[in-house]
Parts: C-alpha cells; structure tokens; sequence
C-alpha cells in the first residue's frame, strides 16, 4: 500500500476564519488512512456542518464499511464543503473519506444494476433458445416422418 502526503494550504481548503493553518495529511490509493481509534468522539464535526450531518457517524460508517439507505442518504447530502475536517481536532481528512465511501456506493450500485440486466438478458436468451429449440423439433419430426422417395428400391 503505498502512500502520498498531501498538504492543504488555506487557500484550496473551505474558507473557515478559525481554522487557517496548514494541515499534511496522509491518504493511501485504497483511501484515507486515519484509524477509527483517532475519533475522540468530541461532535465538532457535527456542530460545524452546514447540513446538519452526523460526521461523527458517518466516519464510522465509512470505516467499518456499514452501508444502508440512511448513510447513502447522509452521503448524498453532504455538500463537501469540508467544515467538518476543519473542525476535526484529531486531523481525520473526513471529506477523502466521504468522497471515496460515495464512490464505492456508486460502483456497487452499478455493478448491482449490471447484474440485474446481464440475469435478465440471460433470462430472455433462454426464452428464446427454448421457443427455437422447440420449434426446430417440431421440424425435424416433420422432415424424419416425410415419405422420401429418393430412397425407395424401386427403380
């Protein structure tokens, strides 16, 4: 797993007034690494958004790979203004963390929605093998039960 350092300077980041200096965090290809043991659980997070998201639960959501229809909706309302991994005072880079979540959500998504079409195009195939194969031994009963004179001793 290899791993990139990025610094945020104040001018990239969400204007916050209180929060201005620079932050380096550190974020892998698979994602963020911050561990869920670095939460204290303190709510900031929470208090800071704009959205009025729970941040704080999310993140966990996120780390422990939880999904159900109310994260995917807390997901979706978030406005990634980055308030929240402002006001983090254990440095959890949350946006990198919503933002790969929501990726994956949409990918298992997609991959539920091929799926569902690939069961279904196999489903009409097998239709249409059975409403051909029957029709072919229809003929072929024909044809095998066919006089043929061709094969008549008779000269």
């Amino acid at each position: 797993m290899s791993v990139a350092l990025v610094a945020l300077s104040p001018a990239c980041r969400s204007p916050a007034p209180a929060f201005t200096d620079k932050h380096t965090y550190a974020i892998s290809i698979n994602g963020p690494t911050a561990q869920p043991s670095a939460c204290i659980r303190c709510g900031q997070c929470n208090t800071v958004c704009p959205e009025a998201l729970a941040a704080d639960a999310l993140h966990f959501a996120c780390i422990a790979e939880r999904t159900n229809p109310r994260v995917e909706i807390e997901l979706g309302n978030c406005i990634e203004c980055g308030a929240c991994e402002l006001a983090c005072p254990s440095d959890i880079p949350l946006l990198a963390q919503f933002r790969l979540a929501r990726t994956q959500l949409a990918a298992r998504r997609d991959a539920a929605d091929r799926a569902t079409r690939a069961l279904s195009r196999y489903a009409r195939q097998q239709k249409r093998r059975s409403q051909h194969s029957n029709a072919g031994e229809e003929e072929r009963t024909r044809r095998a039960h066919a006089p043929r004179p061709w094969l008549d001793d008779d000269p």
